[in-house]
């Protein structure tokens, strides 16, 4: 192939996967839950610096701010409507995506059939009624960095993310839940196989941001409901090769990479995959139906 036609069977077969990943790894689990009972708290959590442990390294993360809840589909809309009155984003209608003037995917408009996230009419984006307090998804990495700017923020690091998904009172918590116990966390936790504990029926495939108990951080849905881009690359091998005899301050991750690291397992994974330690990666220009994102600011 030459750059342009694999640059093409590349976006190609990405797209193939994230519809794929949509439409057949995850078929409905019950009815959505009315988001206008859930609008989430839009709380800012000041996070105190902290040393832990992590992935066999000592770590230190400064203070920061970080928003309890993921980004919402109402918001990401407003921020879409602003970028397309700017010229910077444009829509593909027929193909149901926002892209960037390069052609770069932004946003499918749907994430697990159409017209479950956003509308499209008279060049405006609004949520999906009953859908604008649910977690915006299918974003692609360079979308999420680009609306966590508009707010004056930025993603979180793997090891911020960490410190606020499970740590707390210096002791690492297996799941970003006030409790390890299984019955417990089929209701703390939105994983495949958690249940709604007043009716006990399977929850849908996401709840609305901050639906469920927050962790000892003032955290919603860090373990399970939607998996969170985080800023670093992905390298399998990036806590091995930190020196085991220091305190590594505030890690980025490595410098180069092709995928970007995301956490905390979602609505159609397994429990163990929502462990605060687990980690992944995809590449930054594609996007999933339960990835979306949350924003941290500097102290």
């Amino acid at each position: 192939f030459d750059p342009v036609d694999r640059a093409n069977t590349a976006k190609l077969f990405g797209e193939f996967f994230t519809r794929i990943h949509a439409e057949l790894l995850y078929p409905l689990k019950a009815n959505l839950v009315d988001s206008e009972d859930h609008r989430p708290d839009p709380a800012v959590i000041e996070l105190p610096a902290a040393n832990f442990i992590y992935r066999g390294r000592a770590v230190a993360v400064k203070a920061l701010k970080m928003a309890a809840t993921e980004v919402t589909i109402a918001e990401f809309a407003s921020f879409i409507n602003d970028k397309l009155g700017r010229g910077d984003y444009q829509v593909e209608k027929e193909l149901r995506q926002v892209v960037d003037t390069a052609g770069n995917l932004v946003c499918h408009f749907d994430a697990h059939h159409p017209g479950d996230m956003l509308n499209y009419e008279k060049g405006i984006f609004t949520a999906v009624p009953n859908r604008q307090y649910y977690p915006m998804t299918h974003v692609s990495w360079h979308a999420a960095v680009s609306y966590a700017d508009y707010v004056g923020g930025r993603l979180p690091t793997e090891t911020e993310w960490v410190r606020a998904a499970g740590f707390w009172d210096d002791s690492l918590h297996i799941y970003a839940s006030n409790s390890n116990d299984y019955d417990r966390l089929v209701q703390q936790i939105n994983f495949d196989g958690s249940t709604d504990p007043n009716d006990q029926k399977r929850y849908p495939q996401t709840l609305p941001a901050g639906f469920l108990t927050a962790n000892g951080n003032g955290m919603h849905e860090m373990s399970g409901n939607v998996w969170e881009w985080c800023s670093d690359w992905f390298n399998s091998r990036t806590y091995r090769n930190l020196a085991k005899d220091e305190t590594h301050v505030d890690p980025q991750g490595p410098e180069t990479g092709t995928m970007r690291t995301f956490k905390g397992g979602s609505w159609g994974a397994g429990l163990d995959v929502t462990k605060v330690s687990y980690r992944v990666a995809l590449a930054p220009e594609l996007a999933l139906a339960d990835l979306g994102f949350r924003v941290v600011w500097d102290e």
